[in-house]
């Protein structure tokens, strides 16, 4: 090795070792900054690093709190919900407990309205049908005057014109009672007969002591034609002695006393007395007639009579035509009040009613018949105009 190129070793050895006690120094010199650093701001940064924590903790525990307001909010709109509909249902079933009540306490209150007007109306029924007995009983009692004087003969008319009088009374006073059990007597179920079928069909009661009858049918002819028709042949009555003294609402009521001959089957002649009321009430979809009839038996039945009341509903039917319904209840007794059905006598009684329920029918079917007639003349007419008009 030259001189040259040992001088230039040393000066890199000379280098190197200046430079590495230089980085060593330097090391040293920022090892030592550093730590001096850090010992004077280590309480601020622990000091920021608790407050950041804290701040954190603030934070989880505001988003836990607004999580549990609106847990908590759900919750109590739920809770008011349920009782605003738990009040509401309280509400609702104590409004139908006190309307069921109320409901209920109307109802009793009306039975038991109902009740006491049906109570005085049979007591009054009662009353009546006592007085009327006991005016049948003073009239067939009544003795014959034997003396023939003109004196004698007009009191015993005077008598027994008030007795009937008071007849009439009775039972007129009978009729707007019957007008009440419309209804109720109307409910049975009655097959329709053709009208020129249409009868009173009596029958006796299982204890046989009523005779009733129900009979129904459809008459081609108007509502209106047919009721005023009908209701006026009823209230017109046979020709006989009006009933004396004023009575109420005379264009829907007659009293008519009369006598009808019957021929019996051994070639004599019974004869009825009959006391006949009727009256007519006009409702907007019916009419309602009722009747009271008393008929007294005299020569061979004398001492018999029959109790009769009766109800005919005239109403619109199908499509053109007119539905009549006819209910009656007669009760054949003897002056003792019991049933006339118990002996032949009482039996032929009941026939001879029989045969005058017949003779009614009679005329009324006349009636229909020629509204039957009329009404089909009338249609006629109307389909000449219109083929005359075409």
């Amino acid at each position: 090795m030259t001189d040259g190129e040992l001088d230039a070793a040393a000066v890199e050895a000379a280098m190197a070792a200046f430079l590495h006690e230089f980085s060593l120094s330097t090391e040293a010199t920022t090892s030592k900054e550093l730590l001096c650093h850090s010992t004077s701001e280590w309480p601020k940064l622990k000091a920021t690093d608790r407050r950041d924590r804290y701040r954190r903790k603030l934070q989880r525990e505001r988003q836990t709190l607004r999580r549990q307001e609106r847990e908590l909010s759900v919750e109590l709109s739920q809770l008011q919900d349920a009782q605003a509909k738990a009040k509401e249902e309280e509400r609702r079933l104590t409004t139908l407990g006190l309307s069921a009540w109320r409901a209920t306490a109307a109802r009793q209150k009306d039975k038991r309205l109902e009740a006491e007007a049906t109570q005085q109306h049979l007591k009054m029924a009662v009353l009546r049908q006592a007085e009327l007995l006991r005016l049948m009983n003073a009239m067939l009692l009544q003795p014959v005057p034997v003396s023939k004087s003109l004196t004698s003969s007009e009191g015993q008319v005077r008598s027994r014109e008030v007795h009937g009088a008071l007849l009439f009374k009775t039972l007129l006073g009978e009729l707007d009672l019957l007008y009440t059990r419309t209804d109720e007597v109307v409910q049975r179920t009655v097959a329709l007969s053709p009208p020129e079928a249409f009868a009173l069909r009596r029958t006796w009661n299982p204890d046989k002591t009523v005779l009733e009858s129900a009979d129904a049918t459809q008459l081609p002819v108007a509502f209106d034609q047919t009721w005023r028709a009908l209701s006026g042949i009823l209230l017109s009555g046979p020709h006989g002695d009006q009933c004396p003294g004023k009575i109420e609402d005379p264009m829907n009521t007659a009293a008519i006393t009369y006598h009808v001959d019957c021929p019996l089957e051994s070639g004599g002649t019974a004869v009825l007395a009959i006391y006949n009321a009727v009256r007519r009430y006009v409702e907007q979809d019916r009419v309602v007639v009722v009747w009271r009839v008393l008929s007294e038996g005299q020569g061979e039945f004398d001492g018999l009579y029959s109790d009769e009341r009766g109800w005919l509903v005239i109403r619109p039917g199908d499509g053109h035509a007119t539905a009549l319904e006819c209910y009656a209840q007669l009760k054949p007794m003897g002056l003792n009040g019991q049933s006339a059905s118990s002996d032949a006598r009482g039996n032929r009684f009941v026939e001879l009613l029989r045969t005058v329920d017949d003779e009614d029918m009679t005329e009324i079917k006349r009636a229909m018949q020629r509204l039957r007639v009329d009404e089909s003349a009338s249609d006629s007419d109307v389909v000449e105009e219109l083929e005359l008009e075409l």
